[in-house]
């Protein structure tokens, strides 16, 4: 599920004020649906798709998520990290999503998870059951941000 999102994030990532828009309206979707992990455990994720990263993070118990430029800002969260999901960007574009399709990955080598792959499973069960809300609410937000 944190591919999920991620990708909805790098599907408007052609542009800083676009996917700066796009980070925000996710986190004001997030923290509208309290998406939490079951834990109450700190959290630190790493989603790469080819040279683009997203960090997923717990802020006051509630997830929040950011784009990740290059450079000091993307060394000093991948040393914070606890997890990071690097995925290859050709075989994300041209594959469908699902757990099956994450596996697939995984066993092909286009996929693969450093550090506490724990930490990556809590952050995708606790998106499982809100993707299709995120979806919605993130596209509706985006959507509404364009037109001010």
């Amino acid at each position: 599920m944190a591919l999920e999102v991620a990708s909805l994030l790098d599907g408007v990532s052609f542009g800083k004020d676009h996917l700066g828009q796009a980070v925000a309206g996710m986190n004001k979707a997030l923290s509208l649906k309290r998406v939490a992990l079951e834990s109450n455990d700190k959290c630190s994720v790493i989603v790469t798709i080819g040279s683009r990263s997203y960090h997923f993070s717990t802020s006051s118990g509630v997830l929040q998520i950011s784009a990740l430029d290059g450079g000091p800002d993307c060394l000093k969260a991948l040393s914070k990290c606890e997890a990071r999901v690097v995925i290859d960007p050709v075989a994300f574009n041209n594959e469908s999503g699902g757990e099956a399709w994450e596996e697939a990955l995984k066993e092909r080598r286009k996929m693969y998870i450093e550090g506490d792959e724990a930490k990556y499973v809590l952050l995708h069960n606790a998106l499982l059951n809100h993707i299709s809300s995120l979806s919605a609410a993130f596209l509706r937000q985006l959507g509404r941000r364009r037109l001010s």
